[in-house]
């Protein structure tokens, strides 16, 4: 998650940082609303990013006295003034085209749906996401990214080793840097506000580096909440 600091997007920062909602194509083809709540038979790494579960988490996050999310909230942006007219990337712009239906779209550069089967729309050029500000900038601290201990296995048939292990959390209890500090109590107050937020993707999450293990979880990523 990063902070949009000027008129010149970057591809990898829109994906991430905004979740657009409302009128973003998904894989089937269907347009997802905010109204709109996960089909049974989807499995939970194939579930929508969505724009207001950001939002959701934000004001969560305060509720719990964890004040952990970075400030969030809902916009309307015209893709076609604010993000292709201004944009200094070119890769970003030659990413924009019309679909069949007039509405402008674009897919961005990243690792994962960046493609015109997985582009954004507008309607026709607007579209409604949220932004998130990060603060303090990534530049004066940095983060780190831990694997969660907990996380999902992320395979149709296989559970993860957490859910077939008796012994797995005292294991985890004994190895660095759950071993001491309050890493652990940390670990379970994020399970609870991913438990409220309906969100079972949480596979990693970040610190500030500097900080070592004398710091606190940031909860970031809550698009699939």
């Amino acid at each position: 998650m990063c902070c949009v600091h000027s008129k010149s997007f970057k591809a990898e920062c829109v994906r991430k940082a905004v979740f657009w909602g409302g009128g973003g194509s998904e894989p089937d083809g269907n347009r997802q609303t905010r109204e709109q709540e996960t089909p049974p038979d989807f499995f939970y790494f194939s579930d929508f990013e969505r724009h207001n579960a950001e939002i959701a988490a934000f004001h969560l996050d305060k509720i719990l006295d964890f004040r952990r999310v970075p400030p969030v909230a809902g916009r309307l942006v015209n893709m076609t003034k604010e993000i292709r007219d201004v944009t200094r990337d070119k890769k970003l712009w030659r990413t924009f085209f019309i679909s069949p239906a007039n509405n402008v779209c674009f897919y961005g550069e990243c690792s994962y749906y960046c493609s015109t089967e997985h582009a954004l729309c507008g309607k026709p050029d607007q579209i409604e996401g949220s932004l998130a500000a990060f603060l303090p900038d990534l530049a004066l601290a940095k983060r780190k990214t831990w694997r969660n201990p907990w996380r999902r296995s992320y395979h149709k048939r296989k559970k993860a080793e957490w859910e077939v292990d008796p012994d797995y959390c005292e294991e985890v209890k004994q190895t660095p840097p759950y071993d001491s500090g309050t890493r652990l109590l940390d670990i379970m107050d994020m399970t609870i506000f991913d438990f409220l937020m309906g969100n079972m993707d949480r596979h990693h999450y970040e610190t500030f580096e500097k900080f070592g293990n004398e710091t606190f979880i940031i909860h970031l990523d809550n698009g699939r909440g």
